[in-house]
């Protein structure tokens, strides 16, 4: 049988379009493998069996605050068209409770959800284990007096990076490796603006809710 010239073009249609199907492969995703940044797990992360107590320097109140669980892991994502990658992103989870306002309080770092961008230390205001309002601690970027975030909306996120000291005296004590961050609308202080201080090891060793003209400093402690 004399093929025609049409039909010889039809059949190498065909079999190039196999071709294509056939011979497609499948894509290939990155591979990230990211974790938790040291100096947020240096400022941060604390373990069952640590405390901190705090007095408030007018009103001379005491709150005790100590870590009621903790725990590192690895989060594991699958591509998806809004996440077109795989990977192992580091993660943690501090809780603790607050003896003066009776809150339960969770410290998490996620750097799945900061992929690409700085990351930072997430607080919780929660009550009976049911979250509740939201802001940020501190973040690893460390440039004075500018938000990592440039969607003003995200107003929970505003906290920003101020100074850091080798040396910082509170009260009586002096503390080394002292970072502040400045939060100007901290929600789980009723956006509050918030000066924290958080020195390397020892957690935060002051906290200035300007709005209420509040400072709570570290008075005693244990580190687990």
């Amino acid at each position: 049988m004399i093929l025609s010239l049409e039909m010889k073009k039809q059949i190498l249609f065909l079999l190039l379009l196999n071709c294509v199907f056939s011979c497609k492969k499948d894509p290939t995703y990155p591979d990230e493998r990211i974790s938790v940044p040291q100096v947020l797990l240096d400022y941060g992360y604390f373990q069952k069996g640590t405390y901190w107590i705090y007095q408030d320097s007018t009103s001379l109140d005491i709150d005790s605050v100590y870590v009621t669980s903790s725990q590192q892991s690895t989060f594991i994502t699958t591509p998806d068209p809004s996440r077109p990658y795989h990977g192992y992103f580091g993660t943690y989870d501090v809780y603790s409770k607050s003896s003066f306002d009776g809150m339960q309080y969770h410290y998490s770092v996620e750097t799945a959800t900061s992929f690409n961008g700085p990351c930072g230390i997430v607080e919780d205001r929660m009550n009976n284990m049911n979250y509740g309002t939201e802001t940020w601690l501190m973040t690893d970027y460390f440039v004075s007096g500018q938000t990592f975030l440039s969607d003003p909306s995200y107003t929970y996120a505003a906290v920003v990076y101020e100074n850091q000291y080798d040396s910082l005296k509170v009260l009586n004590t002096y503390f080394k490796n002292v970072m502040l961050f400045r939060d100007g609308k901290n929600a789980t202080q009723n956006n509050s603006v918030t000066n924290t201080y958080i020195a390397k090891n020892i957690g935060i060793i002051r906290k200035e809710y300007l709005n209420f003209h509040e400072v709570w400093n570290l008075i005693r402690y244990h580190i687990q």
